[in-house]
């Protein structure tokens, strides 16, 4: 029985053996040996397409929130006409309790130019006056004074239509 059983195992062995050898012959590795090549050029182009698609897309991205910071930064604010007025620690005055009166204050305008000012009046007294380091602010034109229109001459009444206005 062990002989009849080992013959067996030889033959299924052999068998396998044989269907391996028949894959292993030369040509047949060439050919798979060109096909997987051709196949991991392939791959690798798709790839280097893929990553120069994502690293425009991250570009645009960053591009778009760089675009929105810019909107977003106080600077822009300033372009518009408005001041960043901060107190004495650097904080931001947003109520008047932030600046009582005495203290002094930095006033941010448009292109980096900074002055400095002191609150000497509460707003609900009178107006606040500041005094601008370095520059005063402008004085007005006085306004020319303008001649009042002559006044027309009523025209005579024709009896004959009567008013209407």
């Amino acid at each position: 029985r062990l002989g009849a059983g080992l013959s067996k195992n030889v033959g299924v062995h052999a068998t396998r053996a044989a269907r391996i050898a028949a894959r292993l012959n030369p040509a047949t590795l060439g050919q798979r040996t060109v096909f997987f090549h051709q196949r991991l050029n392939d791959l690798d182009r798709g790839l280097h397409t893929r990553m120069r698609e994502n690293i425009r897309q991250a570009h645009q991205a960053i591009d778009a929130m760089g675009r929105q910071l810019t909107l977003l930064s106080h600077e822009s604010v300033l372009q518009r006409g408005f001041a960043l007025v901060t107190n004495a620690t650097g904080l931001a005055v947003r109520q008047p309790d932030d600046a009582p009166v005495g203290s002094n204050v930095d006033i941010q305008l448009a292109g980096g130019k900074n002055l400095a000012a002191q609150i000497t009046a509460d707003a609900a007294t009178s107006d606040l006056v500041s005094q601008a380091a370095p520059q005063a602010a402008p004085q007005a034109k006085p306004k020319a004074e303008r001649k009042k229109p002559a006044q027309k001459k009523a025209k005579p009444v024709d009896d004959a239509q009567g008013e209407l206005l």
